[in-house]
């Protein structure tokens, strides 16, 4: 075998009719083309959806399709592009579909034709290095997805010697072709922020739900407001008391505003006043479906989860972004089965998740929250102080000179932490070193005690809790040993 070359090889589809043409968008394509050809993937190419359309009909081998939103032979409505997603789809739900697009094109672009596409290229934007690499991460997760154990564990074999690849990190390296705009994330949104995914539940973003124009006077949606206006009015991100879509009481007017680059986005389960709704999903199984889909968060907390909007996220990123939060709506509806949706956690814990699908995961998530009240266990545990027995440098002194042991959680009450515990999240610390745990009924205690059930519960979804060991599913924390 040559080296580089599979014995089992890749194939994409591309259809579009200026990959021929001396245009920047023909040589972007080209560039790409030749990018994949580099990675040993075989790239069959059509200019019109006539002959794509043959393509598809005729080659079941083929493994991922990019498709050019803005063929010469289509009409304005994109017909012809639509009716070819629809042929691809009715014949394979599954395999990866690309949609090449124009800075110009996104209006357009509506949620249904995204629903049925797994990820967006703004082919001027992202390196092509980049986009080969989602591309190849797409082909590689359809293929193991679809092949079934035999044909995974021969294609396995036959890439043993094939040179190493890996996807690109969140920038892809364009992080300083673009100026920082966070408003672009809510620009995508078009009608209605609360309305990603529609039915009976969506995700939302966290921001006020209306601004006011200083110029007018008039107030207006947050997502209906003019990109100028959010980009030169940063009294649209200040926190003002009374608002509920925040949930702090008590803040003083002016004190805080929102970060326009860090967006927030919020999944069902909790009311504006902090009490659990009649259903509800966990961030955390969202996070896990991004990221079998190769897209990296932030941060993630219970119902939210932080994605930074940086100066190397480009529209094929971000709608690459809503497209997944879309197909999740979908999946969940489903109920799609975890083993096609999350392949790796199922690997991981095959005898836990076999048979389930992705609402029934969900459910018993947020059936164990609000069993173990965890949320409000967790805002009662960070809105009181624990009582300090002694500093954190005695504490340290104590812990140097093994004057501490390891205390299960369940034994902790009126302990003495040796080091300081910080549950992630929110990342900063619940008990500092030298301080009581504080008794049987202890917001701290109880806290853990929730973290470690949900932990045992749901393999692969654990948390990481500085300060915490973990054994055979218990908790652990140094403590002073009592007497010392």
């Amino acid at each position: 075998m040559v080296h580089g070359e599979r014995l089992i090889p890749m194939k994409v589809l591309i259809v579009d009719d200026e990959i021929t043409m001396q245009t920047a968008n023909g040589r972007a394509t080209c560039a790409l083309t030749q990018e994949l050809h580099d990675r040993d993937v075989v790239v069959t190419e059509s200019i019109t959806a006539d002959d794509g359309q043959a393509v598809v009909l005729s080659d079941p081998s083929v493994e991922a399709i990019l498709l050019d939103w803005t063929l010469s032979d289509d009409d304005a409505e994109h017909d012809k592009a639509k009716a070819l997603i629809d042929i691809i789809r009715t014949r394979n739900a599954h395999v990866p579909i690309f949609l090449m697009a124009k800075r110009s094109d996104g209006p357009s672009i509506t949620a249904a034709v995204m629903r049925k596409v797994d990820e967006l290229i703004w082919i001027l934007e992202d390196t092509t290095f980049f986009i080969a690499g989602r591309i190849l991460a797409a082909m590689k997760r359809y293929r193991d997805q679809m092949a079934p154990p035999f044909t995974k564990a021969l294609i396995a074999f036959a890439q043993v010697y094939e040179y190493s690849w890996h996807t690109p990190g969140h920038t892809g390296g364009t992080a300083f072709l673009k100026s920082p705009i966070g408003r672009v994330f809510y620009q995508y949104f078009g009608e209605n922020r609360h309305a990603v995914a529609n039915g009976d539940w969506s995700f939302s973003t966290w921001n006020a739900d209306l601004v006011t124009d200083p110029a007018t006077g008039q107030r207006g949606a947050f997502e209906d407001a003019p990109d100028e206006l959010l980009i030169g009015e940063p009294d649209c991100w200040v926190l003002r008391p009374g608002e509920a879509w925040h949930g702090f009481k008590d803040i003083e007017d002016g004190y805080c505003m929102l970060d326009p680059i860090k967006v927030s986005v919020v999944t069902p389960g909790v009311a504006a006043g902090g009490s659990f709704e009649k259903m509800g999903i966990p961030a955390t199984l969202v996070t896990a479906y991004l990221d079998q889909r190769g897209i990296v968060v932030e941060k993630t907390t219970d119902f939210t989860i932080l994605f930074l909007f940086s100066m190397g996220v480009t529209k094929g990123k971000y709608g690459t972004l809503i497209n997944a939060l879309l197909r999740f709506k979908e999946d969940y509806d489903a109920n799609a089965p975890l083993s096609e949706v999350l392949t790796a956690i199922v690997a991981a814990a095959p005898a836990r998740y076999a048979g389930m699908g992705l609402r029934q995961l969900a459910d018993e998530m947020f059936d164990q929250m609000k069993v173990t009240d965890q949320l409000h266990v967790q805002a009662a545990a960070f809105s009181t102080l624990p009582v300090p027995a002694m500093t954190p440098a005695d504490a340290y002194s104590k812990l140097v000179h093994d004057e501490v042991e390891l205390v299960a959680v369940d034994q902790m009450a009126n302990r003495i932490v040796a080091t300081g515990v910080v549950p992630y999240p929110p990342g900063i610390p619940m008990l500092m070193p030298g301080e009581y745990v504080g008794g049987d009924d202890s917001p701290y205690r109880k806290y853990l005690l929730a973290l470690q059930a949900w932990d045992r519960r749901f393999p692969g979804f654990g948390h990481d809790t500085h300060g915490v060991e973990i054994d055979n599913g218990t908790y652990y924390v140094y403590c002073q040993k009592e007497g010392a």
